[in-house]
């Protein structure tokens, strides 16, 4: 399922729920998205990284030429390949786990936890 349509749906489930609850209980569910606080540059670091090494390691391996690998770089614009230094500096600044835990980088929790918190209370002004 794509991550798109796996959003659609938790959004579609908040907003069923508002429909078949009770009346006294409407409101008290809120979907908050998280992608804008996604580290996309991190992210785009950490797939240079990784495509890079799965082709170094099918070389290696005679699953493709250096040819087809160097092709590949050109394509996707990954240049001579591996990070440059200025990436390595942001990726060993900013990251430090795979991609599903937001690449292990505090930015985004701390944004998520503010449009959390910010929710909370636009659902708190609701009720007052």
């Amino acid at each position: 399922m794509p991550v798109s349509d796996f959003c659609k749906a938790q959004f579609t489930v908040v907003e069923q729920y508002d429909q078949k609850v009770e009346a006294q209980y409407r409101g008290n569910v809120i979907a908050v998205d998280s992608g804008p606080y996604y580290e996309l540059a991190l992210s785009d670091i950490y797939w240079k990284h990784r495509l890079t090494n799965e082709w170094k390691w099918r070389i290696k391996q005679g699953g493709m030429t250096r040819s087809e690998a160097r092709k590949e770089r050109e394509r996707i614009g990954f240049g001579a390949g591996g990070l440059t230094k200025k990436e390595q500096r942001i990726w060993n600044r900013g990251a430090s786990n795979v991609e599903y835990h937001y690449l292990g980088s505090g930015k985004p929790f701390v944004r998520l936890g503010k449009a959390f918190a910010e929710a909370m209370l636009k659902m708190e002004k609701n009720y007052a």
